[in-house]
């Protein structure tokens, strides 16, 4: 029997998809978890530019590092906010 492998690779994965493995790993990477104390920004920062081409699309990283002051202020505001305490203003 031979297995196929159904992983999608590159630009076959969405662009919104894409995006939100930078997003969803440096969300993991900046907070605390049962299982680890978050780490440092410009740690996490680091560890997103060296997974450019390896695990994430290369353009998002380059986004991600063009609007970095941005994410960093809302890092800010947001880094002493326990889950649960965001409230939406919709």
């Amino acid at each position: 029997m031979e297995l196929v492998s159904c992983q999608k690779k590159g630009e076959d994965i969405s662009i919104e998809g894409r995006i939100v493995a930078v997003a969803d790993v440096f969300d993991a990477l900046t907070n605390k978890r049962p299982y680890k104390n978050p780490y440092p920004f410009e740690e996490s920062v680091r560890i997103v530019e060296e997974n450019s081409d390896k695990h994430f699309d290369p353009a998002v990283v380059k986004a991600f590092k063009d609007n970095i002051d941005k994410i960093y202020a809302i890092y800010q505001e947001l880094i002493d906010i326990e889950p649960g305490e965001i409230k939406l203003h919709l």
